[in-house]
């Protein structure tokens, strides 16, 4: 497949991803489906600062600070959410350039995948995810046509280096409810750039739209 195919397949992973959270949404805000009976807070434990954390590994690891901020229907998001791990393997498990995929809520709770043991010693006390780019470059300001967004590149908090993320905003009705993700490492996007058939021994460079380097040829 080509670069572009790549990307294109990115987005449409994304747009899906984000669709099922959609529906994950609505269970958990708009019906009295009970979650999962293997869906419990059991299965969440507290940190020495309080936060709620997935305490093994069984598929995604969650982060959640305000424990007392959190009501009923987020409860039952948190619960309905794990439905998503499946989702989230098959994704990241089956494409080389993606290296993770994830859920952030506006009440600052994570779900991501792959699944990271010391994510207390990751999150910064007091984080609001919303501050990040890989949040708010999906909302209503910056995203009013709720459409798939690419960011712009960034260090990844969660230690993956250097990243560019492929976002889909999530809604209940004019609410955003949070932003899935698709992480894509800088150097996936930069090897393929050696097999371009460019002329005269070119070199392939990309920019974003404000003219900032983002990657180039590996070979240079």
């Amino acid at each position: 497949a080509s670069f572009a195919e790549e990307l294109y397949k990115v987005e449409n992973l994304a747009k899906l991803m984000g669709q099922q959270h959609e529906q994950i949404v609505h269970l958990a805000y708009k019906t009295n489906i009970s979650p999962p009976k293997s869906a419990k807070l059991e299965n969440y434990t507290l940190s020495p600062a309080g936060a709620l954390f997935r305490k093994i590994n069984s598929g995604s690891s969650l982060y959640f600070e305000n424990l007392t901020l959190l009501n009923e229907n987020q409860t039952r998001f948190l619960l309905f959410s794990e439905k998503m791990d499946s989702l989230f393997s098959e994704i990241v498990d089956n494409n080389d350039n993606i290296c993770a995929a994830y859920f952030n809520s506006h009440f600052s709770m994570v779900r991501y995948f792959p699944y990271i043991d010391n994510v207390c010693e990751i999150m910064v006390p007091g984080t609001d995810v919303s501050d990040f780019n890989f949040y708010y470059e999906a909302d209503s300001v910056h995203n009013p046509e709720r459409s798939v967004v690419w960011t712009e590149i960034y260090v990844d908090p969660a230690q993956q280096g250097w990243l560019v993320s492929c976002l889909y905003p999530v809604y209940l009705e004019d609410n955003l409810i949070g932003v899935a993700g698709l992480d894509i490492k800088l150097e996936a996007i930069a090897n393929p750039l050696h097999l371009l058939p460019i002329p005269w021994d070119g070199k392939a460079f990309i920019y974003d739209e404000n003219q900032n380097l983002l990657t180039n040829d590996p070979e240079i």
